[in-house]
Formats: structure tokens, sequence, C-alpha cells
């Protein structure tokens, strides 16, 4: 049987990552994904849906198409009001194509159009958070609507309360100097800004040159902002330079990191090594829980934070 939560019988809140039992989520032999849903889930009309859909893999998005194909079964005038959170849309570093490369994000995109459309009968919206370029979300309001997709920025995904010291912040690379930007002037508008550069070989994807474009000043405690960290290397390879660049009386003073999307491909180890805390947020399953974390056993730092993504109050 389906239930509302938080006492709102007029809201309905889906975690594809936690189904109600009553949703049967199979796989076909071949590999199809299918649903057998419950009969009356349609019950309520004009109801309105939250559904938290944390992408992992190729699995969960076909379990998120045939959820969304399910939903495209209801008569028109029982088409509910559906908030759709991908909180980290996949395909978002993949957001152009060349000769020898696919538009992945465009495919990701278009396999979600259908669902936007008229003929769908649903009202839709979808919210995603820090997209990792103007690129990408150009690509989603041209596939998707204009006026279906919200973006919510880094800035809305920080509680003021986690360190009101930060007087540095930096960015790692020109690729974030937006989000760095809009992130220092909602919530440490009198704290300096630096940036780093760096040069990839585009073969192999190392790190050939980086360094920061002026003189570290002086501060009290660092943070490092940026959208996703994967395998970590770069945020390593910045902390190194760092280390080696500030001036001798504040080499020791903390270093903090916040990226929005937490892959961490690699674990928390290395970067535990040069980062005083970690801060992340529950788009990504294996962190879905918000809350403080050593990383060490038994030691109070290094840290993680991992902080709640709005509509994640569905889990």
């Amino acid at each position: 049987m389906l239930t509302t939560v938080q006492n709102d019988p007029e809201i309905l809140y889906l975690n594809l990552a936690d189904m109600p039992p009553d949703f049967d989520f199979l796989w076909f032999s071949a590999g199809e994904p299918h649903l057998n849903a419950p009969k009356d889930w349609v019950q309520n009309t004009k109801i309105q849906l939250k559904l938290w859909a944390p992408i992992q893999d190729w699995n969960d998005w076909g379990r998120l198409l045939v959820l969304l194909d399910t939903l495209a079964t209801w008569a028109d005038e029982n088409a509910p009001n559906i908030d759709l959170y991908i909180p980290y849309f996949p395909g978002s570093r993949q957001d152009r194509q060349d000769e020898t490369t696919p538009h992945t994000l465009g495919l990701y995109a278009h396999m979600l159009h259908l669902y936007f459309s008229a003929d769908y009968g649903a009202n839709m919206i979808l919210h995603t958070y820090d997209m990792h370029s103007e690129m990408g979300k150009s690509t989603l309001r041209l596939r998707l609507g204009f006026g279906n997709v919200i973006f919510h920025g880094v800035e809305e995904l920080w509680t003021d309360d986690f360190d009101p010291d930060i007087d540095l912040i930096i960015a790692p690379d020109k690729g974030a100097v937006e989000r760095v930007h809009d992130f220092a002037d909602t919530h440490f508008p009198d704290a300096k800004i630096i940036y780093a550069t760096k040069e990839r070989d585009f073969n192999t994807g190392k790190i050939i040159k980086y360094e920061f474009t002026e003189p570290i000043p002086a501060f009290t405690k660092a943070l490092v902002v940026d959208d996703i960290c994967d395998g970590g290397r770069t945020f390593l390879e910045l902390a190194e330079l760092f280390r080696q660049t500030v001036a001798s009386p504040y080499v020791e003073n903390p270093l903090q990191l916040y990226v929005s999307h937490g892959i961490f491909a690699k674990g928390l180890d290395e970067l535990s090594q040069h980062y005083d805390t970690i801060y992340t947020t529950t788009s990504r399953l294996p962190l879905a829980t918000p809350g403080e974390y050593p990383i060490v056993k038994d030691q109070a730092r290094p840290r993680l934070v991992v902080i709640p993504c709005p509509g994640s109050e569905v889990q």
C-alpha cells in the first residue's frame, strides 16, 4: 500500500534507491528493466509527487525510465505534478561532441525528453544540483524545455554555521571560477579568492602543469570549492601545490574541501591526509545520510561532513 510521509496527504514521496516493497522492479534475463507497480498507487488525483532519483549507473537509469513510463499510464485528469530530483545529472562532464566522442549528456537528456512533452500528461520539473558547465545547462534547457529545469547552485547547499572562520576560498581551475564567486558572494563576501590553473595531457588525462595565478595571501582557514571529486587527483595535487606555495606562517593552517558531488572513487584516505574537513552532499548514494563522520577511526579530524540536498527529504 502506498503511503505519504510527513503527515502531508497531498504529497507522495518516492526514493528510487529505496522504493516501497510493493513496487517490484525486476530484470529480464536479456537485461531489460521492468516494473510491476501497485494497482492502487493512482488512487489519489491531483497529487504532488516528489521523486528522489540519485543515479549511480545504467541500472538506476533503467529503473527511473520504467517508473516514469508507468506514470505515463495515468489518465490526464489523474496526472500528478512531479518534482524529479536528479542531484548529479549523469553525463554532466560529457557535455559536448566531436568526431570521436559522443554527446553523452545529450543522450541522457534525449531519453528524458518524452516525459517532459505535452503527450506525457504529467507536469514535470527536473531539479539538479551544481551542474558541471553552462554548456550542460543549455543542453538540458533545450532538450527538456526552458521552464522545466531548475538548477540549484553550490551556494544553496551550504549551511552558514559549518565554519564561519573561512577567509580564503580557492578555485582549483578556471571551470570553478563562477561557482566559487557565487558561493563566496552568498556565504563569505569578505573572503579572499584565489585561482589555480592546470594543463592536462589530453591523451592520458594527467595534470602536467599546475600553478596559482597570484601569491597566496595571509589567511586563517582556506576552503577549496568545486562541483565533482571523482578519483581526487586534482585536489591532491592542489593541496601539495598549496603547501609548497603558501608562506611559512600559514603552512599549518586548516585547508578544507567542499565538493557538491563526492564520487570519491579512490576513497578518502589520501585526501584526508591533506584536508582537515571534507564537505560533500547527499547527491551520491553511498553518502546518503547527512551528518558528520570521522575519516580516521576515533579521531575528530579529519572529518567528512555530508550536507542534505533539497529534495532528499524523501529518503
